[in-house]
């Protein structure tokens, strides 16, 4: 798994933590980097799941499928 030192404590950062340290911050604080990892995470999403078959799933399933494509 690809980490990052995180500027403010220098801890290293997987991309999962780094993706939810921003959770709850408004819209405009977004920093580039974090723009970009969105974009590569719905990116990977999509290349790896079947939206039409995820219609027809119940929710909890599908979260379940989303979890397990974003950490493979």
């Amino acid at each position: 798994m690809l980490s990052v030192a995180d500027p403010g404590t220098g801890r290293r950062l997987s991309w999962d933590q780094r993706l939810l340290q921003h959770a709850g911050r408004p819209r405009g604080a977004m920093r580039p980097e974090f723009q970009e990892q969105k974009f590569t995470l719905h990116r990977k999403l999509l290349d790896r799941i079947n939206l039409e078959a995820l219609a027809a799933i119940d929710n909890q399933r599908v979260r379940a499928e989303v979890r397990q494509a974003l950490i493979s």
